[in-house]
């Protein structure tokens, strides 16, 4: 191609302009290709994924033809290339008979889930007046794109209208009757609507008459409604009023109304849809202010539309449709003629995707890189820099529809790469995940057991090929219910060796192994008969569950889970009995303990990026060698699904590098135990409906009637539920009992730790509600060391029943305490937690008790300099008191004795004496929280938002206080408390 030609065709005069074959070998290196890479796009104008159908010819996906004319649509040059790289992205040949093949076998699922991820679109406006099959929810969506609005087609909300109309007597067939109503299915602003959208190009054309005499309009109206048949506005003078009556609402509301443009199928008189024939609309006074979006580059009429962006300031242009229906230099021609005039903050990107997920894919494949053709060229042109290149590309695939459309930019931010990382090749140019199975000689059949153990059995690819069919794998029931570490059936487990299930793959869940060659992994659901779920199947119940949740209340329910776990090497030399060690000691958040591990955890996260998982986060936890793996939230099946194949990554991943990795909720004794925190939302048509808004009279602490109804079920049923939350001794018992190193003593030491059963509540932030959870621990610090020094002690005062717990005593429980010991006799005193501790009856006990817990305070939490300070001032505050007063220690006052300790120690050597707790320690105490963790040596006990602090601080206190004590503690939860706090004032 000569210099005269390329000029004529448009591709551009820079030095290197490309030829369109071999542009694709040389992205990789162009910095403004690999900035758009690695931006998320907002979908401005697309339509819903439809439900497969026989009746739906796949050829639709890459043509706008339709009937016969679907026949030539293979001989056009964008179906061949478009049919070539779905072929890549499914694993399978590139041809048209083998994709349609391999798509059935996948299932609309698995191949929406790879279209989605490998297209990295932050947001879908999606245009649902296009009714074509059994379209897909909003909410369906939400599962694939995190973002998922409405734009109102006003023409299919006039019809509906007028529907109605025609069934009600005639004599309410007015015009007046009509505008009404539609200006009230307008405004205000259906649920989730951030835009109109008119096809007034499809029935009468663009040529817009702004002020349409009423008489015609009222005879059209009454024509329309005495016809029989389904209600169509064909008539100019009708679709031209409901065009300007619905710019005039959108005007008002703020709201941008898009405009179909350019071509489009046979319906569409091309002529009649040049966006020229829109200057009387723009130039009307009333549409000054107007946010107009020319749609699908107006093609053939780009230039027209170009220049309208440039001299009108309402006029925007979205260029979906015509990239990705037409050839690679037709979309570069497309894009570039857009461009010649139109102000770059004015353009914003499109799939037009309809029907299939497919479409959403190629849309932005081809969007970024025609856009970064296209702008390398105005580089090499020298009407951009590089810096301006980018940050021009950047907006039009999201920042100006951000803008545009009022989107939440949190959310959309939250799609960004965390390491910057895309894959790049001649086929896909966005991060593609590799989720869709090549032809690997093995597959794993995997299934969950109640134990929580992920166990699998290896098939070749020919004999799996049969069990997904509907044969499934024979698997006995009772191994299921193996327990762990045993690999035995517990007493009196109903199943035996001889009842059997079957497995059937969910094709949906197939991944290819990163870390194992030539192996897939696939799970199941257990079958007792053909279409019988077992009852005992984990992820048959959650579906079942799900599906119930979604009859009765019309919900669906969206989870995100925090994966924690410990990483341990080999043991060496004399450190530990144990076999294996934390690899490092460092803290929450700890940039160290990152760096130790670094190595396995990109490795990890990589291998969960190829099978289609998106970590939000990775972090050092509080433990040693304790780390949190964060995978962003999904449908409910989708995110449990995840769960089992991050850990198998995690654990699979480590071993392969010498270590292990384990998910148990109590490892070392000594320190913080592992949880798996699920973060739970729930939708209805696509939105959260979990907050509540400012003007619902239902909703309280910003929360809706049915959050709250959601989280009081959770509370009312938390028995219940720890038996699946917290299913083992390990867990329920606060991952605690341990044996004291020092086995000949063979003391059992008990380090009390709050079980995981909490619940934090995170409402949308525009509400400015703070919710905390509140935990409660106790952590016995340096238990070991404190526990040899004090040895003579504890004999003395086990020798009188004595207390063996390290937990403290408060100055409520001296107060309380205090008429009985007036009477010289004591009541009954037990550990308010743990019921196995012995008790103190007798006020000398008390006494000793007392003695014991001021002892642990001086010499626990101060240097040894301190420490024999402070020792001193006790031993003097006892001696002094007996030689005094010469009583016998069973009369001596226990409030006297407390005040005594804290009157007598100075101020700078005073120590932190474990009275009720106040108002400015817990305050502190907020502070160092907001870092991360609860301060002092021991930990503060409760963790709360200083946003609600004046109303519930007293509150707090007491219960606290009340509960340290065991004077009230429902008996249901007697180690795990969920307590809700809540900003505005009165209740929680």
């Amino acid at each position: 191609m000569d210099m005269n030609q390329r000029q004529a065709d448009g591709i551009g005069t820079g030095r290197s302009s490309r030829k369109m074959g071999r542009w694709e070998r040389e992205e990789e290196e162009d910095p403004i290709f690999m900035a758009l890479s690695n931006q998320a796009m907002v979908d401005g104008h697309c339509h819903n994924v439809v439900e497969n159908s026989p009746a739906m010819r796949y050829e639709r996906a890459f043509s706008e033809a339709e009937g016969h004319a679907l026949d030539d649509a293979h001989h056009t040059l964008s179906f061949k290339r478009s049919v070539r790289e779905i072929g890549s992205l499914l694993g399978c040949d590139g041809d048209f008979d083998s994709i349609k093949k391999r798509r059935e076998t996948l299932g609309q699922e698995a191949v929406a889930r790879v279209c989605f991820d490998s297209a990295r679109i932050s947001a879908l406006l999606i245009d649902d007046g296009l009714r074509s099959g059994a379209a897909r929810s909003l909410g369906w969506h939400t599962s694939y794109v995190p973002l998922v609005k409405r734009v109102l087609r006003v023409e299919a909300v006039s019809e509906d209208i007028l529907s109605e109309m025609a069934l009600e007597d005639k004599a309410t067939w007015t015009l007046d009757s009509f505008e009404a109503k539609l200006r009230a299915a307008l405004d205000p602003l259906p649920e989730s609507v951030v835009a109109f959208k008119s096809i007034a190009a499809y029935r009468s054309g663009l040529d817009i008459e702004p002020n349409v005499k009423r008489e015609d309009a009222e005879a059209a109206l009454g024509n329309l409604l005495g016809q029989q048949g389904d209600v169509r506005i064909v008539d100019k003078h009708l679709v031209d009023l409901i065009f300007v009556l619905a710019l005039e609402v959108a005007t008002k509301l703020k709201i941008p109304m898009q405009i179909h443009t350019g071509f489009g199928d046979k319906d569409l008189d091309l002529r009649l849809a040049n966006p020229g024939h829109l200057r009387r609309v723009l130039e009307d006074k009333r549409f000054e202010k107007s946010r107009i979006v020319l749609l699908h580059a107006s093609y053939p009429y780009m230039r027209e539309a170009g220049y309208l962006a440039s001299v009108y300031p309402q006029v925007y242009l979205d260029f979906g449709l015509a990239i990705p229906k037409l050839s690679v230099h037709g979309m570069f021609a497309a894009l570039k003629g857009l461009l010649e005039l139109a102000p770059l903050n004015k353009v914003m990107a499109s799939t037009d995707a309809y029907i299939f997920p497919e479409i959403f894919y190629l849309g932005a494949l081809w969007t970024r890189r025609i856009l970064s053709c296209v702008l390398r060229e105005s580089v090499n042109d020298g009407d951009l820099t590089e810096i301006e290149a980018i940050a021009a590309g950047k907006a039009v695939l999201s920042g100006n529809s951000v803008r545009l459309y009022g989107l939440d930019q949190a959310i959309i931010d939250s799609c960004e790469h965390s390491d910057g990382e895309t894959v790049c090749n001649q086929q896909s140019t966005v991060k593609r995940p590799t989720c869709i199975p090549n032809q690997n000689e093995f597959v794993r059949v995997t299934w969950m057991d109640v134990s929580g153990l992920r166990r699998c059995k290896a098939v070749p690819k020919q004999r799996y090929e049969t069990i997904a069919s509907g044969e499934g794998l024979s698997n006995p029931k009772i191994l299921i219910a193996l327990s762990n570490p045993f690999d035995a059936p517990p007493p009196g487990c109903p199943y035996g060796p001889d009842n059997e299930v079957r497995l059937l793959p969910e094709e949906d869940t197939r991944r290819s192994i990163p870390w194992c060659s030539g192996h897939d992994i696939v799970l199941t659901t257990l079958y007792k008969a053909p279409g019988e779920v077992w009852e005992s199947c984990p992820r048959g119940n959650l579906v079942r569950m799900l599906a119930q949740l979604k009859k009765e209340f019309n919900l669906e329910l969206r989870a995100g889970f925090e994966n924690e776990f410990y990483l341990l090497k080999p043991a060496t030399g004399t450190e530990t009995e144990l076999k294996w060690m934390a690899i490092e000691q460092s803290t929450y958040g700890s940039a160290g303990g990152l760096d130790v591990a670094a190595p396995l955890l990109s490795q990890i996260g990589r291998a969960l990026g190829e099978m289609g998982i998106t970590v939000d986060l990775m972090h050092s936890e509080s433990g040693p060698g304790q780390y949190e793996i964060v995978q962003r939230y999904s449908e409910a099946v989708s995110a449990a699904d995840n769960v089992i194949l991050i850990r198998e990554a995690i654990t699979s991943l480590a071993r392969k590098e010498g270590l292990r990795a384990t998910f148990i909720p109590k490892y070392f004794v000594d320190a913080c135990g592992s949880g798996n925190h699920v973060h739970c939302s729930i939708w209805e048509s696509g939105e959260n409906v979990f907050g509540g808004s400012s003007d619902d009279p239902s909703a309280k602490w910003g929360i809706s009637k049915r959050g709250q109804q959601f989280v009081a079920g959770i509370v009312h049923h938390l028995p219940a539920l720890m038996a699946v939350t917290a299913p083992n001794p390990n867990s329920v018992f606060s991952r605690i009992l341990a044996l004291q190193e020092n086995k000949a003593e063979a003391a059992l030491i008990r380090a009390v730790e709050e079980a995981e059963g909490k619940i934090a509540l995170f409402p949308p932030r525009s509400l400015e509600v703070h919710w905390w959870s509140i935990e409660r621990a106790h952590r016995l610090q340096s238990w070991d060391e404190l526990q040899v020094a004090k040895s003579e002690r504890w004999k003395e005062i086990l020798s009188v029943k004595g207390i063996q717990s390290g937990d403290r005593l408060t100055k409520s429980t001296f107060q309380r305490l205090l008429p009985q010991f007036q009477q010289k006799e004591m009541k009954l005193l037990q550990h308010p937690f743990d019921k196995s501790a012995p008790e103190a009856c007798t006020s000398k006990e008390m006494c000793l008790y007392a003695e014991l817990y001021f002892h642990d305070i001086l010499t626990s939490r101060r240097s040894n300099t301190e420490c024999l300070y402070a020792e001193l001032y006790f031993h003097d505050i006892l001696t002094s008191r007996r030689s005094n007063t010469e009583l016998d220690m069973g009369q001596v006052h226990l409030t006297d004795l407390w005040e005594l300790v804290e009157a007598r120690l100075p101020q700078e050597g005073r120590l932190d004496l474990d009275r009720p707790i106040t108002d400015s320690e817990a305050k502190q105490a907020i502070k160092a929280m907001a870092r991360g963790k609860a301060p002092g040596s021991d930990g503060m006990t409760v963790e709360l938002s200083h946003m609600f602090w004046p109303e519930l601080g007293g509150v707090l206190f007491e219960m606290y206080n009340n509960a340290l004590i065991g004077a009230w503690l429902p008996s249901s939860m007697s180690h795990g408390v969920i307590t809700l706090f809540v900003q505005d004032g009165g209740e929680g």
